[in-house]
């Protein structure tokens, strides 16, 4: 609140100020993308500390978010899963310190299996490191392939030739 205003002053000057924004944001969706990301640049430290101080909030947010919006997941499941495994496959590489995958080069390896797990030809619900990070293998896309979860979690950091060597004959079978 200003000096010398009234408190319902103050409030019809934010109430303006809300509509004005509303409508800047309709006349120019990208507005706050463009916004957001100048004041990242301008001061990386301070928004790196904010979003960490406050994680649960955030989080709070998008699961409120999620439970007000369920028709966003049911429009298209197929997406929403997609999304979510190429979401977690970049939080998992940033974790770790990797630069995360661009969304085309992960469809590309996707696309380039038609969406199969590479080890039984059932269909993919992962993304497997063939060379799994815990034993040193990069986050790129070359060390990627999609998977099942059965083989995937099965897999795990074994080698790719001794867990073929255990699995035997039941690999590239088709689907259980």
């Amino acid at each position: 609140m200003k000096k010398d205003e009234t408190p319902e002053q103050a409030e019809k000057r934010k109430a303006y100020g809300r509509e004005y924004m509303r409508k800047r944001r309709l006349e120019d969706p990208e507005l706050n993308r463009r916004t957001h990301k100048k004041m990242l640049e301008k001061h990386p430290d301070y928004w790196k500390q904010w979003h960490y101080s406050h994680r649960t909030e955030r989080i709070a947010q998008a699961k409120d978010w999620k439970r007000k919006n369920p028709h966003w997941r049911r429009a298209d499941p197929d997406k929403y899963r997609e999304r979510n495994r190429r979401d977690a496959q970049n939080r998992a590489g940033r974790r770790r310190g990797y630069p995360p995958i661009s969304k085309a080069a992960l469809a590309e390896v996707w696309d380039s299996y038609a969406g199969l797990c590479v080890y039984c030809l059932g269909p993919a619900e992962h993304f497997d490191h063939i060379v799994s990070l815990a034993t040193g293998g990069p986050h790129t896309a070359e060390n990627l392939a999609p998977a099942c979860a059965r083989c995937n979690c099965s897999k795990n950091r074994t080698p790719l030739l001794v867990w073929l060597a255990r699995k035997g004959g039941q690999v590239g079978k088709g689907p259980r």
